[in-house]
């Protein structure tokens, strides 16, 4: 009783702050990195994460809608359809302190985007609905949402590189669904070649983007932008770093990388991480439950070094720690000791309060 009625509370809270996330941005106009980077485009040729821009602009074009309402529109949508499917994933968990820590760690995205707004519906929410459709595959047989999850992580890669990073963590949820279809005599030959696919497609679209990582002028991206009325602060937000080359993401990573900074940051990533290690002090065995740790945070590393969004980055892997734990202790291969200590989980609740991680910096 206990557990769900938490659950609906962060829900609830989650659901107000992402209408307000959304309102504030349909009344300012947009925000140029919210929405904006949602409109980056190949009107002036192929560019990373322009294929999903296309879309928007089309679309834009046909309802004579302008292209920021119809982020927003689909923002709505895309937010909407997570909190529904994750509210269905961890309703069906054990009512028990120990399950409660899976979303209260200060990084995990229902925390996080609630107390960082400039984090919401970024294109991580792709990554985010693609890994809880596919745990809502692995919970109730559903074939169908497994194959839903793997377009959309397709989708994710392509919309933005970095979601390629979330591919091992999409692999481990895919054999624990095939682990799942062979104890209960089920075929599995349709779960591997969705698989395969999303490999394929994930693979060439992280290489479309490294190959076209930028565009030679802003102006090409900006002008067909302002022939449809979006307006011109977007040209200065995520579409004008679509400009930038890998020594200017470098410069701007580097002034971040100071002592009194990388102290604060690792003393961040100690709070956030708590709710985890009190998980896996309760599991069985408890190689595992570290193993998975490493599995969960080492895919998303890379990311530190090439570009300054720490605080999201750490979302990442907190949400990468729950989806892996969630599906692990789902087909057994990690067993719970218990069913935790609710003094623990108010603790990390009262963390979960009173911290979170910077977006850009990670910084408590």
């Amino acid at each position: 009783m206990a557990y769900r009625a938490l659950l609906f509370l962060v829900l609830l809270f989650c659901l107000a702050s992402f209408i307000s996330s959304l309102t504030g941005d349909w009344k300012n106009g947009g925000s140029d990195f919210r929405q904006g980077d949602w409109l980056i485009h190949m009107h002036g040729g192929p560019v990373r994460r322009g294929v999903v821009g296309e879309v928007f602009l089309w679309l834009s074009d046909v309802t004579a809608v302008s292209p920021v309402a119809v982020v927003i529109a689909t923002q709505a949508v895309l937010g909407l359809a997570l909190l529904v499917v994750m509210a269905r994933v961890l309703w069906r968990l054990p009512q028990d302190a120990m399950s409660a820590l899976l979303f209260l760690s200060p990084a995990f995205s229902l925390v996080f985007w609630c107390a960082e707004h400039e984090a919401t519906f970024r294109k991580e929410i792709l990554g985010a609905l693609a890994l809880f459709c596919a745990l809502g595959a692995l919970q109730k047989q559903k074939l169908w949402l497994y194959h839903l999850s793997g377009a959309l992580m397709v989708l994710s890669v392509w919309a933005h590189e970095a979601m390629a990073f979330l591919l091992p963590v999409f692999m481990a949820i895919s054999w624990a669904v095939l682990r799942s279809r062979e104890d209960i005599g089920r075929p599995t030959r349709p779960v591997l070649i969705t698989t395969g696919i999303v490999l394929l497609l994930g693979g060439a679209g992280f290489c479309f983007a490294l190959v076209f990582r930028n565009v030679d002028n802003v102006a090409q991206l900006c002008e067909p932008l302002l022939q449809r009325d979006v307006p011109e602060t977007f040209c200065a937000g995520a579409i004008s770093w679509a400009a930038a080359e890998m020594k200017d993401h470098l410069a701007l990573l580097h002034t971040a990388r100071s002592e009194r900074n990388m102290l604060y940051f690792g003393l961040g990533a100690v709070l956030w991480s708590l709710p985890y290690a009190f998980f896996v002090a309760d599991v069985r065995p408890v190689r595992r439950g570290l193993f998975l740790i490493l599995c969960g945070v080492v895919p998303i590393l890379p990311l530190y070094f090439v570009a300054i969004d720490w605080g999201r980055w750490l979302s990442l892997q907190a949400f990468c720690l729950t989806v892996l734990f969630i599906a692990a202790t789902h087909v057994g291969w990690l067993r719970r000791n218990s069913g935790g200590r609710w003094i623990v989980t108010l603790l990390c609740l009262i963390i979960a309060l009173r911290w979170h991680p910077d977006y850009l910096t990670g910084l408590p």
